[in-house]
């Protein structure tokens, strides 16, 4: 399921994309004047609109997550390879805010 999401975020995220949904966007609002703008023109447009928008929030929520994921595996490695570093931060993005708060305030901010 995620290489799928992946497919689509790819193909979305495409600059090709964009001119398609413009060029829908220019069609529609030039048909509109010939239909005298109607109602079933109207609703077609905000329902393609909110449908796209629905499915959009859950594929960006994905690719930000999958980013953040691999940013937190580097900066892990990162803490084991260079030392001295505190492995204790290792993971800490799972920890609750008072506990990472705690875990900063240990020893100030460093130079």
């Amino acid at each position: 399921m995620s290489a799928r999401i992946d497919r689509i975020n790819d193909v979305l995220g495409h600059p090709l994309a964009v001119v398609i949904a413009a060029s829908s966007v220019l069609v529609w609002a030039i048909v509109g004047p010939f239909v005298h703008f109607a109602d079933r023109w109207q609703t077609s447009m905000q329902t393609a609109t909110a449908l796209v928008t629905f499915l959009m929030i859950f594929c960006v929520q994905h690719t930000q997550s999958k980013d953040d994921e691999a940013m937190q595996a580097k900066l892990d490695e990162l803490i084991r390879a260079v030392s001295p570093t505190r492995n204790d931060l290792i993971g800490i993005e799972r920890a609750e805010r008072s506990e990472i708060h705690e875990k900063r305030a240990v020893d100030g901010p460093r130079p």
